[in-house]
């Protein structure tokens, strides 16, 4: 079977994308999600797809899409895509991708190709780092065939499929992450007795403010410094990814491309009560087109304010939020780094379980290279 390969520079926005070409990436996505996690839960609607190709000014996006040569203009056509984010504000040194090929069309050399064009088009503009990532269920492998990250903590089985491709493509394992899914609704007792624990460690110089949406005007100031605080304070091991940089102008573009994708945000934040300011926060995402699932976003704690149990107490009080204000939600999503045991104590207490592994990796390359 022959393939023809394109590559769309999306810089008119969803236009450029046709709305077969629409339903046959989400296609695509949620052939490849239930393939590897049983599930569809992260593979997303073909107007989230059209939402995600609208670039931003603090980004540029890519699209290289594999199809049929002789099929015609439906979604069955489309068997294979490569998706590139390029920072433009900060971190243009690099760029996000994933590469994606449907079940029936492996290993005929469409990865690889569709992986040439990710390295061909990120040189072209520039960038000397590219990072991806990989999904896996949990298991447990044999001591030799288990592939470290550059963190040294988890591993991924060099005998899955990602992983064998990953670094067949010349890509670097720098980090796992673990996947854990938190079950709705929690016992009200339960709750109680974390509110309980927390409450005392926090004292009374902090409260917790609320909002869903739109970060209301006066806050954005010291949400912009969490943002900012969040890309850094994350534990991102050796992946060669620096600061980003949040001003009210991308906060608000991010804002309204969340809702264009049918994400709601629900936000609970630690303010310091001496000085007025922010000092942490949580996010809760909801999806319109999947009611009953949602996605634990970020959380931080500035430095200084560490050590009060403020993000027991934060992820406390929005998933409380969440059930008041959701309650058709079953599940939560959310990520961790594999040595985050800070963070994913927090998430036990709170009845996250391990759902899935994720691998960070990362090519390094030279303008001048060719993979």
């Amino acid at each position: 079977m022959e393939y023809r390969i394109e590559t769309l520079d999306l810089a008119g926005g969803a236009a450029a994308l046709q709305p077969w070409q629409l339903r046959g990436l989400a296609e695509l996505e949620r052939e490849h999600q239930l393939g590897l996690l049983g599930h569809d839960d992260f593979a997303r609607d073909p107007a989230q797809i059209a939402a995600w190709s609208t670039n931003r000014s603090s980004v540029r996006r890519l699209i290289v899409l594999a199809r049929e040569a002789t099929a015609g203009p439906v979604p069955g056509a489309i068997v294979g895509a490569a998706m590139m984010d390029l920072p433009l504000l900060d971190n243009t040194h690099m760029a996000w991708a994933s590469v994606t090929v449907r079940a029936a069309h492996r290993r005929r050399g469409l990865g690889t190709a569709l992986w040439r064009e990710v390295w061909a088009a990120t040189r072209e503009d520039g960038r000397t780092t590219v990072i991806a990532d990989t999904a896996h269920l949990p298991a447990q492998a044999p001591a030799e065939h288990r592939v470290p990250p550059a963190t040294g903590t988890g591993y991924l089985d060099d005998r899955e499929g990602p992983t064998c491709f990953a670094r067949t493509m010349g890509l670097a394992l720098m980090q796992v992450e673990r996947q854990s899914t938190q079950q709705l609704p929690i016992p009200a007792d339960h709750l109680a007795n974390l509110r309980t624990r927390a409450t005392p460690a926090v004292g009374p110089d902090y409260d917790l403010v609320q909002w869903t949406g739109a970060t209301p005007p006066d806050l954005v100031p010291d949400y912009l410094r969490l943002l900012t605080a969040m890309s850094t304070d994350a534990p991102m091991g050796d992946l060669d990814y620096h600061e980003e940089a949040w001003d009210a102008g991308r906060l608000l573009e991010a804002e309204q491309a969340a809702e264009r994708a049918g994400r709601r945000s629900l936000t609970t934040a630690a303010r310091h009560l001496p000085s007025g300011a922010l000092v942490g926060y949580t996010q809760i995402q909801l999806d319109t087109y999947k009611p009953q699932m949602a996605h634990q976003e970020n959380t931080v704690v500035l430095r200084d304010h560490r050590g009060h149990r403020l993000g027991l107490l934060l992820k406390l009080a929005n998933v409380e939020q969440l059930q008041r204000l959701a309650p058709q939600v079953r599940r939560v999503h959310t990520w961790n780094a594999a040595e985050n045991q800070h963070m994913l104590a927090v998430n036990t207490a709170l009845g996250y379980r391990l759902s899935s592994l994720w691998g960070a990796w990362q090519y390094q390359q030279t303008r001048a290279e060719t993979p």
